[in-house]
C-alpha cells in the first residue's frame, strides 16, 4: 500500500507486529500457532472494522451538523453495527478519497471471510502437516502486516474526523475569517 499523501495518515498509532518467528517443528506447538495466528487476524479484521463504523459515524455527523437545519438526518447507528466488513467498506468508499486504502481493503476482504468461515475446519491431513500449518501460519502473518498498515490510516482518518467534529466552523462548514 502507497503511503498516504497526509502526513498524519502515515503515523504509526498501531504498534508494529514484531518479526515473524521461527515456526516450531512439532505438530501439537505448530498447531497451537496455527490457531493462536488464526484468533490474531481475526481480531485485527474485528478491529478494522470497528474503526471503519467510528469514521462512518463521524462522517455522519458531520452531514448532520451541515444538514441539520435544512433537511432531517438519521446517523443509522444501529445499522452500522450489523454491518460486516464488505458492506462496511462499501460505505466507507461514498466518502474516503484514499484509493489505494479502499483497494487493499477490497484485497483482504476475501482472506477475512476465508478465515473467518474456514479457517478452522482444516482435514485430518492439513492438522498434522506442519509444513502446511507454517505456510498458512506465514501468510496470516503477511495478511496482519497489511491489516496493521490499514488500520493505521484509519484510525489517523478517525483523528482527522474527530478533529472536524470538535471545531465548530469545520463543523457546519463555515470558515472562519480573516481580520485585517
Amino acid at each position: 500500500m502507497e503511503p498516504s499523501s497526509n502526513p498524519k495518515a502515515n503515523r504509526q498509532l498501531i504498534a508494529p507486529l514484531p518479526e515473524f518467528e521461527t515456526f516450531p517443528t512439532d505438530l501439537d506447538s505448530a498447531y497451537r500457532r496455527y490457531s493462536q495466528s488464526l484468533q490474531l487476524v481475526m481480531m485485527d479484521f474485528q478491529l478494522i472494522e470497528e474503526c471503519l463504523r467510528m469514521c462512518l459515524v463521524r462522517v455522519y455527523a458531520l452531514i448532520y451538523f451541515r444538514l441539520k437545519d435544512v433537511l432531517s438526518f438519521q446517523i443509522p447507528v444501529g445499522e452500522l453495527d450489523k454491518d460486516a466488513l464488505g458492506r462496511l467498506i462499501s460505505k466507507y468508499a461514498q466518502f474516503c478519497n484514499d484509493a489505494d486504502l479502499l483497494k487493499t481493503l477490497r484485497e483482504l476482504q476475501p482472506f477475512r471471510n476465508q478465515c473467518a468461515h474456514r479457517g478452522m475446519l482444516l482435514t485430518l491431513e492439513q492438522q498434522r502437516d506442519v509444513a502446511f500449518l507454517a505456510a498458512e501460519t506465514k501468510s496470516m502473518y503477511d495478511k496482519r502486516v497489511i491489516a496493521n498498515s490499514c488500520l493505521n490510516r484509519l484510525c489517523s482518518e478517525w483523528e482527522r474526523l474527530e478533529e472536524v467534529l470538535q471545531d465548530p466552523a469545520r463543523r457546519s462548514g463555515l470558515r472562519p475569517t480573516t481580520v485585517g
